[in-house]
């Protein structure tokens, strides 16, 4: 009699686009050989709302065709942007393929893992000889390895950047044609300038809004004739705002789009546990995705399991899909074993994770960089023409000109602030001996443009200490940004505005700096004067050194003595000059005699 061979059993944790489409290969690469179990809650749920490029369905299909999978058919969703479609309509196609191939489907959830056996929340267990984590960023089977072992686990769950915003929204709402015709996203500049400031500061004091840059916003759109549109929001959010109930969520909403529109827009929201809803996008990777040290049989991370999407690229399916397809290569499977090629996994999918990486940190950090440039010097444009247009307005705009004011003011501090870390990015460099004198020249704008907002654009705060103390420590930095850049003239004249400020408004540790600061640039000039005219300009040097006498005295506490003897030195050398002088004019006067004496004389 013939035993029939072992069946390999296969359990894929996560019903979404990856997890069947994984499942989906194996059955067909393995045929009856194996089995293939999808575990999830929500397996037969399309309710999954969102769009994704139908770049994703292209490459599924070209995976299908080269293997001779019946290709799948998902429409578009016909809205904007085109080129879409809707990722519940991915998963419906996706499910009815896995069921035609055999897959399993089983509406529980993972719970845990001992040796080769799943145990589910619900109380099933069931037996594998490969677990497959497409539980998406839950990571549902990478976490619970990672408590269960702690520093033993290879699942080790890696940040890929931090995002400056990290706090998101999603809303699913619907509006009448009068509201959809409004809904029109507009460029910076073509918005009205005090109705874009007045909105900007609401974001801010209402909700909680800490940058001067619009909410980053996405925009679906679906249109259906004589009945308006159906949209989806996705954008930035206030980390308070994720907290509120869904009253101030709308509201939030409401004023998003009157900063970006300029139009009051009135909308319905659609009902759905998916459909308006705030979440964090923190996105993390695995870096080695492959764990064949925890459990009696392998465990892989696939999908958004192995490294988060960011949302906003679109990319996060079409990734997941080439690397599914490299996982489903990597393994073997035999009637005696089954194998995970770990280097050959990694060979087909390093460049799309490194890729990825590489995206996410790059845009992050050029996020990071406008929100502390750009957006500051677009919103400063925007807040001084709105100033502007309330002032012209007079009495009857009294109320948005102390709102408009109040926003130039927390600007300027956000300039100061900017213009900080510039300037101590730019010493950074030039310890290291790189190029700083650009990051130096941006200190600079961001310092002056603080300082205009203080002078010109902020009449109601000049009562405030706080606002003199600011600009002493203005001056006093752009001094030393001068210094950096050879300006000494300049160095010196805003010193001494910054030392003459501190000491009116008691800040003594800005009376040091701007001290420090004028001891350093008159050293340089006397330096300079040695170096070329060791035997001239002794009034000058005298006058320098009196200067740094009284810095030394008054302002830094040491001993003058040292100028004080060179004092001395030039003043002697002044009396050995004008006692040369003398001495050579009288000879000159002897010779004039003479030469007179001469010619009386005649010949």
């Amino acid at each position: 009699m013939m035993l029939s061979p072992k069946k390999t059993h296969i359990a894929i944790v996560g019903s979404g686009p990856i997890g069947l489409y994984t499942a989906i290969l194996l059955k067909d690469k393995y045929g009856g050989s194996i089995d293939v179990t999808v575990l999830d809650s929500r397996v037969n749920s399309y309710e999954r709302p969102g769009i994704i490029a139908k770049q994703a369905v292209q490459i599924i299909n070209s995976s299908f065709k080269s293997r001779e999978i019946p290709e799948i058919y998902v429409p578009d969703s016909k809205g904007e942007p085109e080129n879409s479609v809707f990722i519940g309509d991915l998963q419906r196609v996706l499910l009815e393929s896995a069921k035609s191939y055999g897959v399993n489907l089983v509406d529980k959830s993972f719970a845990e893992l001992e040796k080769n056996q799943i145990k589910t929340k619900e109380g099933l267990t069931l037996t594998c000889d490969l677990l497959i984590d497409c539980s998406g960023e839950n990571r549902s089977v990478a976490r619970f390895t990672a408590e269960k072992f702690g520093g033993d686990s290879t699942f080790g769950i890696q940040r890929i950047a931090e995002n400056p915003i990290k706090n998101h929204f999603i809303a699913y709402v619907q509006m009448d044609e009068e509201n959809s015709g409004r809904c029109k996203i507009l460029d910076l500049k073509t918005r009205d300038p005090l109705v874009y400031a007045k909105t900007m500061e609401d974001l801010q004091q209402k909700y909680g809004w800490k940058e001067f840059a619009d909410p980053e916003m996405v925009i679906s759109k679906w249109t259906t004739k004589g009945e308006g549109a159906r949209y989806c929001f996705y954008f930035e959010i206030p980390e308070k705002i994720a907290r509120e109930d869904s009253s101030v969520q709308e509201a939030y909403l409401k004023d998003l789009l009157l900063l970006k529109t300029g139009q009051s827009i009135a909308f319905t929201r659609e009902e759905g546990r998916l459909k308006f809803l705030p979440f964090d996008v923190d996105p993390k990777y695995v870096p080695d995705p492959v764990n064949t040290k925890n459990y009696a049989i392998p465990v892989v991370l696939c999908g958004d399991a192995l490294m988060s999407p960011e949302y906003r690229f679109g990319t996060g399916v079409a990734n997941g899909v080439r690397c599914a397809t490299g996982l489903v290569n990597s393994i073997h499977i035999t009637p005696l074993e089954l194998s995970v090629h770990k280097g050959k996994f990694a060979t087909e999918t390093d460049h799309i994770v490194q890729g990825h990486l590489k995206e996410v940190r790059d845009s992050y950090q050029s996020k990071r960089n406008q929100l502390s440039d750009r957006n500051l010097l677009e919103a400063y444009s925007m807040y001084q023409k709105a100033f502007t247009q309330a002032k012209e307005a007079g009495g009857k705009a009294v109320e948005d000109l102390a709102k408009v004011e109040h926003g130039l003011f927390t600007l300027a501090d956000r300039f100061k602030k900017s213009a900080d870390e510039k300037f101590r990015a730019a010493m950074e460099k030039k310890r290291l001996g790189q190029h700083f004198k650009p990051e130096l020249e941006k200190a600079e704008l961001f310092y002056k443009s603080a300082l205009e907002i203080y002078e010109n654009y902020t009449p109601n705060y000049q009562v405030l200490t706080e606002l003199h103390v600011e600009k002493s420590k203005i001056y006093s930095n752009l001094a030393k940004v001068f210094f950096n850049t050879g300006g000494i003239k300049e160095t010196i004249r805003h010193a001494e505005v910054a030392l003459e400020t501190a000491i009116k408004y008691k800040v003594p540790t800005v009376i040091k700096s701007a001290a420090v600061t004028l001891e350093t640039a008159y050293k340089k000039i006397l330096s300079d004067y040695e170096t070329d005219f060791p035997n001239d300009k002794y009034l000058e040097k005298i006058d320098l050194n009196k200067k740094l006498a009284t810095i030394a005295t008054k302002y830094l506490e040491k001993d003058a003595t040292p100028y004080l003897k060179e004092i001395e030195k030039f003043g002697q050398k002044v009396i050995e000059v004008q006692e040369a002088m003398k001495q050579r004019m009288s000879d000159l006067k002897i010779d004039t005699k003479e030469k007179d004496s001469s010619l009386d004389k005649g010949l």
